[in-house]
């Protein structure tokens, strides 16, 4: 009876599985090398249909990933066209402000000569007045000038006009002028007035500074006669202007 009860008893030990045997020790599996195992049996036993999902939820979440890209990307350049708009902007409103309407006071002097007046002197010239800039372009003045011998010869007169600039840059800037004014006028004894007519020409040294100096020359001419003519008077001047 005990030799029955012993085969029985080895023959159910030989059944049992083995989980690995060195030849020394048996060595057990860890938990992720089991996990692992179970996860290769369940994706080797699933329907292609189930496959095919979980290829499809691989391929939305790298889609997924690259739509985040591009969206990270064209934000980029939103903000970078947007702080390029603001420098344009700033840009804009600075050369806008350079070019701004201001007034300037102007003040010259130089010598002269007149046409049709007796003089018997050297006569000067000099005035003073308003310059207002309208644009980089245009400027508009209103002026008061004396030109006179400081004996015999003056003719006084007071007139608006403009002036255009031609181009130029910020050391040397032509430009060319013309107004209407009141003037009078006194000579050989005899004195008269009436509306006067000029023309300038000339040109802008540092224009962009906060003084500028002007060289120009002047040609005006009384529309009414004194003793019989119309009395001009030219002179060169040089002036400032701030």
């Amino acid at each position: 009876m005990k030799r029955f009860i012993v085969v029985i008893l080895v023959m159910l030990i030989g059944k049992l599985p083995v989980v690995a045997y060195d030849g020394e020790e048996a060595q057990d599996f860890d938990d992720t090398e089991i996990l692992e195992f179970d996860s290769f049996i369940d994706e080797s036993h699933s329907s292609p249909a189930e496959q095919e999902k979980s290829g499809d939820g691989v391929a939305a979440v790298s889609k997924g990933g690259v739509q985040e890209a591009e969206l990270s990307d064209e934000s980029a350049d939103l903000s970078k066209q947007h702080t390029e708009s603001v420098q344009v902007s700033d840009d804009s409103a600075a050369a806008e402000n350079k070019h701004e309407k201001k007034i300037s006071i102007t003040a010259g002097i130089g010598t002269a000569g007149f046409i049709n007046l007796e003089n018997r002197k050297t006569p000067y010239s000099m005035h003073y007045g308003y310059v207002m800039s309208i644009n980089p372009f245009v400027n508009g003045r209103l002026i008061g000038e004396l030109t006179t011998d400081f004996n015999s010869a003056i003719l006084a007169a007071v007139e608006c006009g403009a002036e255009i600039v031609i181009g130029g840059n910020s050391y040397v800037t032509p430009f060319f002028g013309s107004g209407l004014g009141l003037a009078a006028a006194r000579g050989s004894g005899k004195s008269g007035g009436g509306i006067t007519m000029s023309t300038s020409a000339g040109a802008y040294l540092f224009r962009t500074d906060l003084y500028q100096v002007s060289l120009q020359g002047r040609l005006l001419g009384l529309l009414s006669p004194v003793d019989g003519k119309y009395p001009f008077s030219y002179s060169v001047k040089i002036g400032v202007q701030f």
